[in-house]
């Protein structure tokens, strides 16, 4: 476990129980002895994650019988996300929720038995002891190994599409927002990344108010409250309320990635500048906490030294300390600073108001002098594991950045990513799916694929002819993914192929990226295109493949150009191509332009 490439196992080679990684030689072993496995993925950002490998998982009882009667695996659901989506649809099937860690007891033969999440020693929540429920599965398993079933994960459910045209898509998304606090739904409130994007990209939006009104109050409400790190400029990864409010302190680069998407389109459509200040703030995080030799690493974890967003948090004395007093006065007057703070007495930074025009300057005077003083303490775990779907995903939205204004040198940078990131992960037609401290693992993935080839397309309108020869080759590489029922997400040789259903969770659904690839490599490349065209899906689940199918109807204005497009100038939802000569195309009209 130890000299594992991924930081989150590393992170369990302490712990008494025998961990080891899933590979062929494991599941031998489990076969050979007539073990059960017991398979605990999570990633190494994870907080529960960490509550159990510290409490249930260096528990010697536990691991004393853990390892007598079951073949423990530990898997990092990053670094496996094949093993992870298998695991987690039994979860939720099983009990109608999912999360992490994600504990699951297999047969040798990969029948799935039971499925948990967080596990104390002892009975906790009306749960039994974790001892206890070893041996509950361990009995059950003596006594029912012969009628344990496959569980079947399903692919996209045809069935429940619909059939509706983008206003009614639209309307969906509309009845479903949160007038009171922005977003989406309640209770919990992740970023919803490709619900903005598909309004962003839907025809009428520069004259659609009520979708306009959508954007500015979810992309207010994000940028205003909890979820923003208003010092560092990145987003963390959800808050635990409704209001934004406090968040889940962990820091994902594929939020980063999509944010910044979002933030430079809604610059571009809403021209609201502080849509602007926010997208500078997001690449400013990408170069100063997750880049690292032209490459982004994977997350920050929400712990500090085992306390959850210490690094984050202020006392009044604090802030005192950090600010000069006009500077005081300035921050009580932007943020929420309630007495007796708002997160376990102390006070996590919260915009109240957005700073003035005329106050921009003395209000990035005050975020550097807290940031100094932030950077002076303890640290989160930053996990420096590279995955290349979130790569190319970053890739995507520093290019957006660069192509609406947000920053001149964002397409240089989109650049280096590039070449950085083909140098480490493409090697002769393979793409692989990670890497730590330059040494790669051997698994692919569609998503990977396809992310980096919607990266590699964008980067083409910018660079005619640069990249097409290696835009074929990963039409070929996605391809291999495709099967009669649909796309599959994973075909790894030590597991079951996984087929890829069209869900946004949290990022764009592999089979939807794919979808856009190949559309946008073929339009550039003149090739043949066999594909069939993409039928809207459910809106607020399935956003980003409504993007492409909004793009299959003519919705998407193609561009052939002699010269190097203006992004600036034209509508969000654009492509375009090198020709000798200038025409537009959209709903399938086409016209020569000057």
């Amino acid at each position: 476990m130890g000299s594992a490439l991924s930081p989150y196992l590393q992170q369990h080679a302490d712990n008494p129980v025998a961990w080891q990684e899933w590979n062929a030689g494991t599941l031998a072993f489990a076969r050979e002895h007539d073990r059960p496995l017991f398979v605990s993925v999570g990633y190494s950002t994870c907080h529960w994650c960490h509550v159990m490998a510290a409490d249930t998982f260096s528990s010697t009882a536990v691991a004393d019988y853990l390892n007598e009667h079951f073949v423990p695996v530990k898997v990092d659901r990053e670094e496996r996300p094949d093993i992870d989506r298998y695991m987690m649809e039994f979860l939720v099937a099983l009990s109608g929720q999912g999360g992490w860690p994600l504990n699951v007891f297999l047969s040798p033969d990969i029948k799935p038995i039971f499925a948990l999440t967080y596990a104390s020693v002892e009975p906790r929540y009306g749960m039994p002891g974790f001892v206890d429920i070893l041996k509950k599965v361990h009995v059950h398993y003596e006594e029912n190994r012969a009628t344990l079933q496959e569980f079947p994960v399903q692919g996209a459910d045809f069935r429940t599409q619909t059939q509706a045209e983008v206003p009614q898509l639209v309307e969906r998304i509309h009845h479903a927002y949160d007038t009171e606090y922005g977003g989406f739904g309640s209770g919990q409130k992740f970023p919803p990344h490709t619900t903005l994007l598909f309004l962003l990209h839907t025809p009428e939006i520069d004259t659609d108010t009520q979708s306009q009104q959508v954007l500015r109050g979810t992309l207010d409400a994000m940028a205003r409250g909890g979820l923003h790190d208003h010092l560092g400029g990145g987003f963390f990864r959800y808050c635990t309320d409704t209001q934004w409010t406090i968040p889940h302190f962990e820091k994902m680069l594929y939020d980063q990635a999509l944010l910044l998407w979002n933030y430079s389109a809604a610059f571009q459509v809403l021209k609201e500048e502080r849509y602007r200040r926010v997208a500078r703030g997001i690449v400013a995080c990408l170069e100063r906490s997750f880049s690292v030799d032209s490459l982004l690493i994977s997350a920050h974890d929400a712990d500090t030294n085992h306390e959850e967003g210490v690094t984050y948090i202020w006392s009044d004395e604090e802030l005192k300390a950090a600010l000069s007093a006009p500077q005081l006065e300035l921050a009580h007057s932007l943020f929420q600073l309630k007495p007796g703070g708002n997160f376990e007495g102390k006070h996590h930074l919260i915009l109240q108001r957005f700073p003035e025009p005329g106050e921009e300057q003395q209000y990035a005077e005050l975020t550097q002098a807290l940031l100094e003083q932030r950077q002076r303490r303890p640290q989160p775990f930053a996990d420096k594991k590279i995955v290349t779907s979130w790569n190319a995903l970053a890739g995507c939205g520093l290019i957006a950045a660069y192509r609406y204004g947000v920053d001149d040198t964002a397409l240089e940078r989109a650049d280096r990513l590039h070449a950085a990131l083909k140098a480490a992960h493409y090697d002769q037609g393979r793409l692989l799916h990670s890497s730590l401290n330059g040494e790669s693992t051997d698994f692919e993935f569609l998503d990977d694929y396809a992310a980096f080839a919607v990266f590699t397309s964008m980067l083409e309108e910018h660079h005619p002819g640069q990249h097409a020869e290696l835009l074929g080759e990963l039409v070929a590489g996605i391809e291999r993914f495709r099967s009669e029922r649909g796309w599959i997400g994973a075909n790894n040789k030590d597991f079951i192929p996984i087929p890829e259903n069209d869900y946004d969770s949290p990022v764009p659904s592999p089979g939807a990226l794919a979808e856009l690839a190949l559309s946008r490599i073929h339009f550039q490349l003149g090739t043949q295109n066999q594909r069939r065209g993409t039928g809207y899906s459910r809106a607020l689940i399935a956003d980003f493949r409504n993007i492409v199918a909004m793009g299959d109807a003519g919705l998407r204005h193609e561009y052939k150009l002699t010269d190097n497009a203006d992004f600036s100038q034209l509508p969000i939802y654009s492509i375009c191509k090198h020709a000798e000569h200038n025409e537009y195309c959209f709903q399938g009209a086409c016209r020569k332009l000057p």
